[in-house]
């Protein structure tokens, strides 16, 4: 602003510059009303806000995937080598787009944050080539990483110390920028044609329209044209990590689709298709689970077994037999699913483990079951009857789960054989024997 008295008399602007590099060059120097000033400065610079602004957008939500996805299934160190490449380089543009101004009067931090952000840039850059290319020899990148932390600390000891401010350390980031293209461009290449490499090829692609805007940009700041960051550089930078995202919220898209199918098929082998519940495949795994020498809890074991199966089979058929084997499963289910899991381990035979209850609510559950197979047994047009056996794991008393899986099966066909006494040949809806009360004492003996 222009005071008053000034009207009249001559302005004089003298501008100094501390490096020889840029001595004799100016940048355009406007003069007018401060509408129009700013109008003429978001017209020449404000692409770089926007462009900053889209490429902070696309980065940021890629940050929290590294935490949340599973490290095993998931590409975690992609998204975060991605994140934090597109928020360092949303950090220069907006800084290189003289825009900041319109959101803070701070210089040093307008000033500071494009130099930071150019220095930190490379480093996540290089690390994303290193995981995404899945490449066989990662020696050489390594050493361009560990290149770029030293550089990063040296200019910035370097500047706040007084010695040597950033802009006169950057030709050795320019120079590392160089030798880091030429030697990605050189690995992806020999991945890609000796190896095969697609991941590598695909990201050779992708880097090489980047890496054509990077060195065109630098020769135009060689050539002393230091006024704005071409727009060129800004879309190609844009562009790759809009493309690179893509890819990989595609592949996680993807890899979530194969997770989910995993999981189906997974739980297909683990499931019995006709009662719902699990089958033997998961009654085994689950045994350590439940039967192990450490534990605390009461760890029950309890065997089931449908009697007349095969004479509902035959006179009722087969689909009143599944449905047997349903309403027994559900029997099951309903009054023991609360301390463990439910399993049908074969034909006509069922499990359950037990995980806490103490004899009371054992003794509460088997009632309840009682009642239930009851109250099935009145609807049913035959007779509905199940055996059970039960026992829980002692180690002083039992070796091991075996052991007590023989002891309960032994309980079980007691019951089996005493529920049978009064059954007639054929189930006929006249003739139905009453359910067994008794079952085996939990204790051995």
């Amino acid at each position: 602003q222009l005071p008053l008295s000034a009207a009249g008399k001559t302005l004089e602007i003298s501008l100094v510059s501390n490096h020889a590099g840029r001595a004799g060059t100016l940048n355009e120097v406007v003069i007018g009303d401060e509408s129009t000033i700013l109008l003429n400065i978001v017209r020449r610079y404000g692409s770089g806000l926007i462009i900053g602004i889209l490429i902070f957008l696309l980065g940021v939500p890629l940050l929290p995937l590294h935490f949340i996805m599973d490290k095993k299934s998931f590409p975690r160190q992609e998204a975060i080598y991605l994140s934090l490449f597109a928020m360092a380089t949303s950090g220069w543009l907006l800084g290189e787009s003289k825009m900041l101004q319109f959101f803070t009067g701070n210089g040093s931090f307008t000033t500071l944050l494009p130099f930071i952000s150019l220095l930190l840039l490379p480093m996540p850059l290089v690390l994303y080539v290193e995981d995404f290319g899945e490449l066989k020899n990662k020696w050489l990148l390594r050493t361009l990483f560990w290149a770029f932390v030293g550089n990063f600390i040296i200019c910035n000891v370097l500047h706040f110390a007084g010695i040597a401010d950033f802009y006169t350390t950057i030709p050795a980031l320019h120079l590392l920028m160089i030798v880091a293209i030429i030697s990605i461009t050189a690995i992806l290449v020999r991945e890609a044609v000796a190896r095969h490499n697609k991941r590598a090829t695909y990201l050779l692609l992708a880097q090489s329209v980047l890496f054509i805007s990077s060195l065109a940009e630098l020769v135009l700041f060689y050539r002393r044209d230091f006024s704005v960051t071409t727009i060129g550089l800004q879309i190609g930078l844009l562009c790759y990590i809009a493309v690179l995202s893509w890819y990989y919220y595609s592949k996680i898209k993807s890899l979530m689709q194969k997770n989910q199918e995993t999981r189906y098929l997974r739980g297909l082998a683990y499931r019995d298709l006709l009662t719902g519940g699990k089958n033997r495949t998961a009654y085994y795994e689950d045994i350590p689970k439940y039967f192990n020498a450490t534990s605390q809890k009461l760890s029950w074991l309890m065997l089931f077994d449908l009697n007349n199966l095969k004479d509902i089979n035959d006179c009722y058929g087969h689909a009143a037999g599944d449905e047997a084997l349903r309403t027994a499963f559900i029997c099951i289910e309903e009054c023991f699913a609360k301390y463990g899991s439910c399993y049908r381990i074969g034909g006509d035979e069922f499990a359950a483990f037990l995980d806490g209850p103490g004899e009371q609510e054992i003794e509460q559950a088997i009632q309840c079951f009682e009642r239930t197979v009851r109250e099935k047994d009145a609807q049913m047009p035959y007779e509905f009857q199940v055996a059970l056996g039960f026992g829980w794991y002692d180690n002083t008393i039992y070796e091991n789960f075996e052991s007590l899986s023989q002891e309960v099966d032994r309980r079980m066909y007691a019951n089996k054989v005493k529920q049978k006494i009064g059954r007639t040949a054929a189930p006929t809806p006249k003739e139905k024997p009453l359910a067994a009360n008794h079952v085996a004492s939990p204790k051995q003996g």
